[in-house]
C-alpha cells in the first residue's frame, strides 16, 4: 500500500523533536480549526462513500447469469470501460496526477518529507499549500467514484486517506499556519476523521491516523486532537447515517485453550500470510505488465479485464460479481453472520479462487491508476484464505467440533494480513479489538507479531 520503509522512517525522524515543541497557537485557533476539519472531512467522505455504494449495488447487482453477452452485462462493460477511459484521458494532465493511485503511499511520503532538514518550514509550507488543499481532496472523491462506483475492486479508505489529509492542509491554508506541527496535526484529524467514518471505529481512525502521520512516534498529547476528530465523525455518523458496526459476531471467552492459541499460529503461517505477500507479489507482477504498455491504455485494460472476469466467473462458475467487484465488506460479513446459507462460503476451493481472483482484480484496479485502497482488501484476503483453510481442515476431520472456532480463523486473518500490507501494529491491534470485540485482542497480538516478523524476513 505504503512505499516507505521502517528504516526510511527512523532515519528522518530519529533526531527531530519538532512534535515535542510547544505549539504556538491559541486554544480558540486550535479546537476550532480541528473541530472545521473533521466536519469537513466526515461530509466529503461520507459523499464519497455513498455514491460509491450505491453506483456498486446498482451496476453490479444489473449483472445477468445466465446469458454472458445480455444488454445489461454488456452496458456494465461499456460504463466500466466508458468510465476508465475518460480518467485515463484525465490522468493524462499534469493537475489530475494526484488523484490517482492508491492515495497512501502519497501521503506517507508527503509526512516523511515534513521531517526533512534540507527543506525550510517555509518553504514545505509553500509547497503544500500550493500542491494539497481542498481541491485535490474533491478531485481524490470524483476518481474515487469513477472507479469504485462504477465496479472497479478495491477499498474506500485508502483514498480516505488523502481526502482528510488535503482538508486538513486546506484548513491549514485558510489559517495562515506557520507552524509544522500544527500542520500535521490538521491533516492527521482529517484522515483520522475520514477513517472513522468509514469504519465507525474512533478508536481505530485516532491510532492510525496518528501511527499513519508521525511514524515512528506515538507522540500522546497531540493523541487528543485525533479522538476529538474521531469522535465527532462517529457522532455524526451515528445520529445523521444511523451507522453501526461493519460486523456483527458473537463474543468469544477471554479464555483461550492451547489449541486455539495453535490454531492462531497456523492460520497466521499457512494461511494469512501466503495470501498477504501473494497480494504485495501480484501488484508487483502487475506493474510489470503495465510497464511495457502506454500509460494511457492502463485503466480502460484493467477495467476491461475487471468486467469481463466477473462476468466469466459469474456465468461459468455461480461466483456472484459483488465477491469479486466493489468493496468487499458484504462477502466479509457473510462470512460472519451467513455462514450455511450460501454454499460459497463453506467450499474452500470456491473461497481459495474468490481469493486469487479478488487480488488480481483490485491490482488491475490500482496499478493501472484508479483510486482504491487496500485496507479493505486485505482484510478480505485473510478472512477468505483464513475461512478456506478452516473448511479443508474440516473436510480432513482435523478439527474438533468448538464453537467459535471459525470466527476465531477468521479474525486471526484479518489480523496478520492487515499488518502484512498497512505495517501499522497498534492500529491494527486497536482495530481488531475494538471490531470484533476486547476479547478477540489476545490472539490478534500474537497473529500480528508472527506475521510481521516473517513478513519483514520475506520482504527482504
Amino acid at each position: 500500500m505504503a512505499n516507505v520503509k521502517l528504516s526510511d522512517k527512523i532515519g528522518v525522524l530519529g533526531e527531530d523533536k519538532s512534535d515535542l515543541s510547544d505549539l504556538n497557537v491559541n486554544v480558540w485557533s486550535l479546537a476550532s480549526s480541528v473541530v472545521l476539519v473533521a466536519i469537513t472531512a466526515w461530509i466529503l467522505t461520507t459523499i464519497m462513500m455513498q455514491l460509491v455504494l450505491t453506483g456498486n449495488r446498482l451496476l453490479i447487482s444489473s449483472l445477468t447469469k445466465d446469458e454472458i453477452f445480455s444488454t445489461n452485462n454488456l452496458t456494465f462493460l461499456g460504463i466500466i470501460v466508458g468510465v476508465a477511459c475518460i480518467r485515463s484521458v484525465l490522468y493524462q494532465f499534469s493537475w489530475f496526477k494526484d488523484a490517482c493511485g492508491d492515495g497512501a503511499s502519497g501521503a506517507l511520503n508527503h509526512f516523511k518529507n515534513t521531517y526533512s532538514k534540507s527543506v525550510s518550514i517555509r518553504k514545505l509550507l509553500n509547497q503544500t499549500f500550493k500542491h494539497g488543499t481542498f481541491l485535490v481532496a474533491i478531485k481524490r472523491v470524483v476518481v474515487t467514484v469513477m472507479t469504485l462506483g462504477v465496479g472497479g475492486s478495491g477499498g474506500i479508505e485508502g483514498p480516505a486517506i488523502p481526502v482528510g489529509q488535503h482538508i486538513g492542509s486546506g484548513f491549514a491554508k485558510l489559517f495562515k499556519v506557520k507552524d509544522i506541527l500544527w500542520l500535521r496535526i490538521l491533516e492527521m484529524c482529517g484522515i483520522s476523521s475520514a477513517i472513522t467514518t468509514l469504519l465507525h471505529a474512533p478508536l481505530t481512525g485516532a491510532i492510525f491516523s496518528l501511527e499513519l502521520v508521525f511514524g515512528c512516534k506515538f507522540v500522546y498529547r497531540i493523541l487528543t486532537l485525533a479522538l476529538l476528530s474521531s469522535l465527532i465523525a462517529f457522532i455524526l455518523s451515528n445520529h445523521i447515517l444511523d451507522a453501526e458496526s461493519l460486523f456483527v459476531i458473537h463474543q468469544h471467552s477471554v479464555h483461550y485453550t492451547p489449541f486455539e492459541y495453535l490454531m492462531v499460529v497456523i492460520v497466521t503461517v499457512f494461511a494469512s500470510i501466503p495470501s498477504g505477500i501473494g497480494l504485495l507479489f501480484i501488484f508487483s507482477l502487475i506493474r510489470k505488465l503495465y510497464s511495457g504498455l502506454p500509460v494511457i491504455t492502463h485503466a480502460p485494460i484493467g477495467a476491461l479485464i475487471c468486467a469481463t472476469v466477473a462476468i466469466l466467473m459469474y456465468h461459468f462458475f455461480d461466483i456472484s460479481p459483488h465477491h469479486l467487484l466493489g468493496v468487499g465488506e458484504e462477502t466479509i460479513s457473510g462470512l460472519f453472520e451467513h455462514v450455511g446459507e450460501d454454499v460459497m462460503y463453506s467450499n474452500w476451493i470456491m473461497l481459495t479462487a474468490i481469493v486469487v481472483i479478488k487480488i488480481f482484480l483490485v491490482g488491475f484496479t490500482v496499478v493501472s491508476g484508479g483510486s482504491a485502497g487496500l485496507l479493505v482488501p486485505a482484510m478480505f484476503v485473510g478472512a477468505m484464505s483464513s475461512s478456506a483453510l478452516f473448511y479443508l481442515l474440516m473436510s480432513l476431520n482435523w478439527l474438533p467440533v468448538i464453537q467459535g472456532l471459525h470466527a476465531l480463523f477468521l479474525i486471526t486473518g484479518v489480523a496478520s494480513s492487515l499488518i502484512i500490507v498497512l505495517d501499522l501494529p497498534i492500529a491494527t491491534v486497536i482495530f481488531v479489538g475494538e471490531l470484533f470485540g476486547v476479547s478477540y485482542i489476545p490472539p490478534c497480538i500474537i497473529a500480528v507479531a508472527i506475521a510481521r516478523s516473517i513478513a519483514a524476513v520475506l520482504k527482504k
